[in-house]
């Protein structure tokens, strides 16, 4: 699916999902995120708030990147 729409954030984060997925073999949580490493290499700009974190996998849901499942640690799913 194309970035299209997504803010400069949104992509970076939505980039990392997949990076850090394809890494590992599963998915980060709002901390690991927030911490933006891979590896120990940063690879995203850290944030300091992982509700800040939330908000932006909210929206990246919202357009249709992702699906979360609130029941699953680590429950995302790229579209």
């Amino acid at each position: 699916m194309s970035k299209a729409g997504l803010t400069p954030r949104q992509k970076d984060v939505l980039g990392f999902l997949q990076l850090y997925y394809n890494e590992y073999g599963i998915f980060p949580s709002h901390r690991e995120i927030a911490d933006g490493k891979i590896e120990g290499r940063q690879v995203i700009t850290k944030v300091a708030a992982s509700s800040t974190i939330k908000d932006t996998l909210d929206r990246i849901e919202q357009r249709g990147h992702i699906r979360k499942n609130p029941h699953m640690p680590r429950g995302l799913e790229l579209l």
